[in-house]
């Protein structure tokens, strides 16, 4: 893995001799710091809960990425990343169109019965984490069903009129 120096690393992808194994350990660090850098809370007042979230975020983050890699065929899989960018996005889209109002709904009620406030709480932390563990469980499924054995499948399928 390179840290500083780019030339060798573009050289192999230009040549496109880099393997998802080796390009597993930047997403993985790139999703780990990413989701560092989002679960820091915004305000000045940190409390416990606040530590515990982002330790738990940042865990999710990279297991999830892993898992997705798993699902993309580990080792022998292919385009890991476009993949995951590519497929994240629309993921990440319906996502947030389900869980927008559904999750404005859930914190209303949460509001109402004291369970969630001003500062984070366990509620926030569990309502989040579960989102995010089934962002990655979508995402991994959607990759799985690019492989080209699943790809053979469906195709098979469709000529078969099954579809």
């Amino acid at each position: 893995m390179y840290w500083v120096r780019y030339q060798p690393l573009k050289e192999r992808l230009s040549k496109r001799v880099v393997s998802d194994r080796e390009a597993l350990p930047y997403l993985l660090f790139f999703s780990g710091l990413e989701a560092f850098a989002f679960s820091i809370p915004a305000s000045s007042v940190m409390n416990r809960w606040d530590i515990v979230s982002t330790i738990l975020y940042v865990l999710i983050a990279i297991s999830g990425v892993f898992y997705v890699y798993r699902r993309n065929g580990g080792s022998d899989g292919y385009d890991i990343i476009q993949k995951f960018f590519v497929l994240g996005w629309i993921v990440a889209i319906r996502f947030m169109i389900v869980t927008l109002p559904v999750g404005g709904l859930v914190y209303a009620v949460a509001y109402y019965y004291g369970v969630t406030g001003d500062q984070t709480t366990l509620f926030d932390i569990i309502f989040f984490n579960v989102i995010s563990a089934f962002y990655y469980e979508r995402l991994g499924k959607h990759i799985s069903d690019t492989n080209e054995r699943n790809g053979e499948e469906a195709i098979t399928a469709v000529a078969q009129g099954e579809c």
